[in-house]
């Protein structure tokens, strides 16, 4: 997700969706806990859809 946020990645008002979220890939939901507070300025609405995706909405600025 961070090379997301840099050059010509998500958009100001974009949604990335990440799969595997909460699954049996540990480390998946870790890494994603992990970007998704470094970039907490930056994210304007984290929610995960119970069925092992999460999505992410950037800011507007």
């Amino acid at each position: 997700m961070t090379s997301t946020w840099r050059g010509p990645g998500l958009p100001p008002g974009g949604i990335v969706g990440l799969d595997e979220y909460g699954r049996d890939l540990p480390h998946v939901t870790d890494t994603i806990h992990r970007l998704v507070s470094e970039h907490a300025g930056e994210i304007h609405y984290v929610w995960p859809d119970g069925n092992g995706h999460i999505f992410v909405k950037r800011k507007r600025r």
